[in-house]
């Protein structure tokens, strides 16, 4: 009878220990981090006042795709030139979107794999090849507990973390620089951090552990 009251705690230990064991081997799913965010739920203004903005300005719009000397349409933060797209910015934010007007191919997502699995891009054809858009950045679970771990490794370099922009992106740790490569998961969460004075530094975290690896080397 001793020997079994022995028995049943130690096989209990041993089950607890394998689940804790297949647990921990177990790989996070880059889905499962990913908050299913629309691009509407970001932008400064609607979809709607957008292509209002452009129709009512279209004579505008032409000419500056047409000539870089050309006024910017007004309402337009900013014009970029990329190849043969022009796009005309009329709301940003770091590490969350850039909504625009294109004239031109705009491309129309992102690659996961390659660049990162919470990026996004919304496109809606409109008329005469402009196109709305709007890239951005899905919101990550545990999202407070990575800006959390930030924030001391920020105050040892004189910063406080509400003072900083911060971009966190889901990303296969073998893309990025060192030290991501000592994430225990086949990926990390790379934060790229906006300081006030205009530096840009970039971090990795752990997606497993939730703990911050280090800044890039």
């Amino acid at each position: 009878m001793k020997k079994i009251f022995w028995v049943i705690p130690a096989a209990m230990f041993l089950v607890s220990l394998a689940a804790v064991v297949i647990l921990n081997a177990r790989d996070i799913k880059p889905e499962d981090m990913v908050f299913d965010t629309s691009a509407a739920e970001l932008v400064g203004i609607s979809q709607a006042q957008a292509v209002t903005m452009l129709e009512n300005n279209l004579d505008a719009f032409s000419a500056r795709a047409d000539d870089d000397a050309a006024a910017v349409p007004e309402g337009v933060i900013s014009v970029a030139r990329e190849g043969g797209t022009v796009k005309f910015i009329l709301g940003e934010r770091f590490g969350s979107y850039t909504q625009y007007i294109a004239y031109g191919d705009a491309g129309v997502a992102y690659d996961g794999a390659e660049e990162g699995y919470n990026l996004a891009a919304y496109r809606k054809e409109l008329f005469g090849g402009w196109k709305y858009c709007v890239d951005y950045i899905k919101e990550l679970t545990f999202t407070k507990r990575y800006t959390a771990a930030l924030s001391p490794r920020l105050e040892e370099k004189g910063y406080a973390a509400e003072d900083c922009q911060i971009e966190l992106v889901l990303m296969l740790k073998e893309l990025c620089a060192s030290p991501a490569e000592k994430s225990k998961s086949a990926y990390v969460v790379r934060a790229r951090i906006l300081l006030p004075d205009g530096v840009l530094l970039t971090g990795f975290f752990d997606p497993k552990t939730k703990a911050m690896i280090g800044f890039a080397q």
